[in-house]
């Protein structure tokens, strides 16, 4: 089983009970993991998910959800295969990584979206 608490504080463990609040009604982006507990390549990326968390602090959100715990959530952003990274901002989905995946890819994704930059965020947060 993998272990989802992967840095309490930076990357949190979503469920259907705290999904609204935690990712929807986020006023920052949310990077969400889709993973399964048989998905053994989703455990591997719990130390980029830590240093993207790190990295990002204050202006995203990283967050992990189990797929086979919560299957409706995986259907509506339509997740079949794990792991999956849905970038979300307000509920809309931004940008999608579909698999395994490396740092750099993962941050090239983010800082498309001017996330790298909190002024220039907080900026564009502003013209919403």
């Amino acid at each position: 089983m993998r272990n989802t608490m992967v840095c309490p504080g930076r990357v949190r463990e979503v469920t259907y009970l705290d999904f609204e609040s935690v990712v929807l009604n986020s006023r920052r982006p949310v990077l969400l993991e889709f993973h399964t507990d048989t998905c053994f390549s989703a455990g591997i990326m719990d130390a980029v998910l830590e240093r993207i968390a790190r990295k990002y602090e204050g202006v995203l959100k990283v967050c992990v959800m189990d797929a086979d715990k919560e299957p409706e959530t995986a259907e509506m952003y339509h997740i079949s295969f794990f792991p999956s990274y849905v970038l979300l901002y307000h509920g809309k989905v931004l940008a999608k990584i579909i698999g395994l995946t490396n740092q750099e890819d993962m941050e090239r994704m983010i800082d498309r979206y001017g996330i790298n930059n909190v002024s220039a965020f907080q900026k564009n947060e502003e013209q919403c």
